[in-house]
């Protein structure tokens, strides 16, 4: 087991989200590329699920960490590949590499169970995944595992549940049911309708083919997925009880006989809300690129006014923003703010007697010989010269 560095941490993250899709070559490329050649597929990801809920808020932090660490040492003591992350529930996520690997996990997890609860006599769960081939299907792995927890109390064997001990889903597509949702909700949020159209049968056959299936439950789960889709497009700001015009989507689809009406208006539903959400985003765009211009002008006379303070004044990423004010203004942040300063340079040039001096600071120059070789750069004369042809023209 090697301590993960940020970019390693934040790629192995990106592939157990499982929300955009990339093929295993790529993954593979990455992979090598960020050192992490040394665990090999196949993959299982275990979760290990202690609840901190009577430990102190001002010592959690540190009593996952310890926790994390005695799970690190009990993993090397068995002899494992592996490496660890913490997720947003406080769970520690084990990603083991099955290459040459003969245990059995089952066993192993239960003796690992057994220690933590003499260390730390906390409640503790351990939900063990899929085994996959490949990092592209490690999502697939970590969903597993996370079902494994959720049938806890159903199956657990001495805080254990291994998803090769129960009972699968009967079709052979190996997706977990929150990754086949996801990738649909990934592809409106991309905007791909054709790709959303594919992943949306796909979720329908997988639910078809789950064991005890209802005849309801494909049109429950589609339900959710409506739902889902008018909240993100809500958060962009879209009115969507304007776009479903008075229509109920729970009633209306528990109401329909046939899938594939349901999936239509869906797809239809999703087309309308991404061209208002064009509309709104375009909108919205328009009005953070007019505050910006707005915050510049007032601050123009701060010498350290620039990208950072005009980002976090519109609460957006300086990559993002940077992008977003070139494309609507033509030039880049840096660029129009000294065209600004120049103007106004000429503007106090030509209406006032300031000195030099003065006319620098109030443009936001931090000296005098950088407003004159600025103001030469862009108007091909400096000044002082500048003040003298305007006076001339005056005659």
């Amino acid at each position: 087991m090697i301590k993960l560095n940020d970019m390693q941490n934040h790629f192995i993250r990106f592939l157990l989200c499982g929300k955009v899709e990339i093929s295993n070559k790529e993954a593979a490329t990455r992979w090598n590329q960020l050192g992490l050649s040394w665990l090999k597929p196949p993959f299982v990801v275990v979760k290990i699920a202690p609840v901190f809920s009577s430990v102190a808020f001002d010592k959690k932090d540190k009593s996952i960490f310890e926790y994390e660490q005695s799970v690190i040492k009990l993993l090397k003591r068995e002899g494992l590949t592996f490496c660890t992350l913490i997720d947003e529930y406080n769970t520690i996520q084990v990603i083991i590499s099955m290459e040459n690997n003969d245990a059995v996990l089952d066993d192993v997890f239960i003796r690992i169970h057994e220690q933590l609860l003499i260390l730390y006599g906390l409640d503790l769960f351990i939900g063990i995944g899929s085994r996959v081939d490949a990092l592209e299907k490690l999502a697939i792995s970590v969903a597993d595992a996370h079902l494994m927890l959720a049938y806890k109390y159903q199956y657990a064997d001495r805080g254990v549940v291994d998803i090769e001990n129960i009972v699968r889903f009967q079709n052979n597509s190996n997706i977990g049911p929150s990754i086949s949702f996801d990738r649909v909700i990934g592809c409106f949020q991309d905007w791909d309708l054709g790709r959303m159209q594919i992943r949306m049968n796909e979720l329908v056959e997988e639910v078809r083919n789950r064991p005890n299936v209802s005849k309801t439950s494909i049109r429950r789960t589609l339900i959710e997925l409506v739902v889902r889709i008018l909240n993100v497009a809500s958060y962009t700001g879209v009115d969507v009880d304007d776009v479903l015009e008075g229509k109920d989507p729970y009633y209306w689809i528990l109401s329909q006989n046939h899938t594939e009406v349901i999936t239509e208006w869906i797809m239809e539903l999703s087309s309308q809300l991404i061209l208002r959400m064009d509309t709104q985003i375009d909108h919205v765009e328009k009005d953070t690129v007019r505050q910006a211009c707005e915050f510049i002008e007032e601050q123009l006379m701060d010498p350290g006014l620039g990208l950072d303070a005009i980002s976090d004044r519109v609460s957006l990423s300086n990559a993002y923003f940077s992008q977003l004010f070139k494309n609507e203004i033509g030039i880049g942040v840096n660029n129009y703010i000294t065209n600004h300063r120049v103007a106004r340079g000429k503007y106090l040039l030509e209406k006032s007697e300031l000195k030099m001096d003065d006319i620098a600071r109030q443009c936001g120059f931090a000296s005098t010989n950088y407003f004159n070789r600025t103001f030469k750069k862009i108007t091909g004369m400096t000044p002082l010269q500048y003040r003298k042809s305007i006076k001339i023209e005056k005659k």
